[in-house]
C-alpha cells in the first residue's frame, strides 16, 4: 500500500526540558527567507536550547547548522511516521552570540 500523507500539525516551540519533539508539535513553521533561521537563533527568556531536526539527506543543512554551533543530539532522532528518520541537533543559547 502506499505510505499514507502526513498531516501537518501546528508548529508550538518548546523549552529545553519540556520533552521531546516525537509525536508531539513537529510542524513546520512557515518558511523563512535566506539566513533567516540564524537570525531567529536569539536567546529568549527562560529558553536554554533550540532543538531543530532534519532529514538525513540535508547534508548541505547539517553543515550550516554545525557552523553555527549546533550540535548532534543522535539519542533525540525520531520517526514522526514510520520510514521518515529525522535527525536532531541541539543550540545552546548561552553559545549565540
Amino acid at each position: 500500500s502506499p505510505p499514507r500523507p502526513v498531516k501537518p500539525r501546528p508548529f508550538r516551540p518548546r523549552a529545553a526540558g519540556q520533552g521531546a519533539a516525537p509525536g508531539g508539535g513537529a510542524g513546520a513553521p512557515p518558511a523563512l527567507p535566506a539566513g533567516g533561521g540564524a537570525a531567529r537563533a536569539r536567546p529568549t527568556a527562560g529558553v536554554r536550547a533550540l532543538v531543530l531536526s532534519t532529514q538525513p539527506a540535508m547534508l548541505s543543512a547539517h553543515r550550516i547548522y554545525r557552523r553555527l554551533g549546533f550540535l548532534r543530539t543522535p539519542e533525540r532522532d525520531w520517526e514522526p511516521v514510520p520510514g521518515l528518520r529525522l535527525m536532531t541537533f541541539r543550540l545552546p543559547l548561552e553559545a549565540v552570540s
